[in-house]
């Protein structure tokens, strides 16, 4: 499939418009054979979660700086997902009574790559 073929199946993701979609494709490639789960990707583009653990006590921390640009458009198309009647959108709200605005966004644009992997890894599923 080309470039445009797979932006436009990224386009059909809620949240993710032509130059989101565009944006990621340059920032992560077309080919997926680099990450070979969607914990790879997420993990490369420093959207996981992350545990500070010092003796018995356990603390979050920053998910990491990872990509910029891919971390910019993901962030967007999770504010966009946000406010939408969908799984994201659900996903969002769940989160946000519990652990603030911020880290819900990062959690849905985790969810956005994870839906990104699968779609580009698979590329002849409909």
């Amino acid at each position: 499939m080309t470039a445009q073929d797979l932006a436009e199946r990224l386009d059909a993701v809620p949240g993710v418009g032509q130059a989101t979609a565009q944006i990621i494709l340059a920032e992560i490639g077309l080919d997926m054979s680099r990450f070979p789960t969607p914990e790879h990707l997420v993990s490369w583009a420093k959207l996981c979660p992350r545990t500070i653990q010092s003796g018995a006590k356990n603390t979050t921390g920053p998910a990491g700086r990872g990509n910029p640009w891919l971390k910019g458009a993901l962030g967007e198309a999770a504010s966009a997902a946000a406010r939408t009647d969908t799984f994201l959108g659900a996903r969002y709200r769940r989160i946000v009574k519990r652990r603030g605005h911020s880290k819900a966004l990062v959690a849905v644009a985790r969810s956005l790559l994870v839906i990104t992997w699968h779609l580009l890894s698979e590329p002849d599923a409909s």
